[in-house]
């Protein structure tokens, strides 16, 4: 499910360059609606391998804060937020699709989504799991940035990022963890791959 692309670091002024924003504040500038058209992505060559990568973190993701904001331990608040990134993830989702020009069906070619029950039973096995995914794909986000040649795909990666690093602040302000600052990591999409694939399995699996 994850493909074999560069895995070359990208460096600071190259991330830069390609109009990644300095800083979690600045990238969420990225993630506002705007009024101009969206452009439309053409990936091509290994773009679609990022955003392949990008759909399936988007999709774990999207069925973890579905199954979050039921966890015990999260306040009322707390648990709206959660039900909402849910959603936001699952727009994510459609997004990508649309991008790959796919469709629902064909999402994650027949795998599912299963999280482990005990990886939820408390608010800091929810936080924990929460930060180890969204940090896998926004490392993933950083890397596809930087070897996306369709620029559209680039602005959607960019905008996918600029989400990533919001909730991932999020989830650490509720674990009291102090705020990020400087450019998110670069990740490996084979060791996103690998933290992924433990999170799917096919139907027909116990």
């Amino acid at each position: 499910m994850h493909t074999d692309l560069d895995t070359a670091a990208i460096s600071r002024a190259r991330f830069l360059g390609l109009g990644a924003i300095s800083g979690v504040t600045a990238l969420g500038l990225l993630a506002r609606p705007s009024t101009a058209p969206a452009a439309v992505p053409h990936p091509t060559g290994d773009d679609e391998g990022y955003l392949q990568v990008g759909l399936t973190g988007e999709r774990i993701l999207a069925s973890f804060y579905s199954r979050a904001a039921h966890a015990p331990g999260f306040t009322a608040g707390e648990r709206r937020r959660l039900a909402a990134t849910g959603s936001l993830r699952r727009e994510n989702v459609r997004r990508i699709l649309m991008a790959l020009a796919e469709t629902p069906a064909s999402d994650l070619a027949g795998l599912v989504v299963d999280i482990p029950r005990s990886a939820l039973h408390t608010r800091g096995r929810v936080l924990r799991l929460g930060q180890e995914l969204e940090g896998t794909l926004q490392g993933a986000y950083v890397r596809g940035l930087g070897g996306t040649a369709d620029p559209a795909t680039r602005i959607l990666l960019a905008r996918l990022l600029a989400s990533c690093a919001q909730q991932l602040q999020a989830l650490q302000s509720m674990a009291g963890m102090p705020s990020p600052s400087g450019l998110p990591g670069v990740g490996g999409l084979e060791s996103a791959g690998r933290t992924f694939d433990r999170y799917l399995r096919t139907p027909a699996s116990p």
